[in-house]
């Protein structure tokens, strides 16, 4: 068996090993447990997720390892794009119009201890000023 990705924790490597599953390579998660029986095992390597495939199915893995990273960079470059204008200086944060009206809401709900609400952050383009 040779070992075609080390992921921080589980779910990741489950994806990973569902979409081999998918292309009809077998393979298997190598301390899978790890992690909910250690606590911070993901920051200690040798306690990481492996997935594992077997040697004959390595080439054929890894080309679809490859594939599932290059969609997950483009992905990640069409959602840094704005939907609006469709410029590239994109920021994530608390950035924006609403942004002081977040922060107070938090605020406010640190000091009286109350749930925090649906103060989240929100991609926010600096050219068209839009928040998205």
């Amino acid at each position: 068996m040779k070992i075609i990705g080390i992921y921080s924790d589980c779910f990741q490597a489950s994806l990973i090993k569902g979409r081999l599953e998918q292309a009809g390579i077998e393979a298997c998660l190598l301390n899978e447990h790890a992690n909910n029986l250690i606590p911070y095992s993901s920051a200690i390597e040798e306690m990481q997720v492996r997935v594992a495939v077997a040697d004959e199915d390595y080439e054929a893995a890894a080309a679809v390892v490859n594939e599932i990273r290059n969609e997950a960079e483009s992905s990640e470059t069409d959602r840094r794009r704005c939907p609006f204008c469709g410029s590239e200086r994109v920021v994530f944060g608390l950035k924006g119009p609403s942004r002081w009206k977040k922060i107070s809401a938090t605020i406010l709900a640190t000091l009286t201890m109350s749930p925090l609400g649906k103060v989240r952050c929100h991609y926010f383009c600096e050219d068209c000023r839009q928040e998205f």
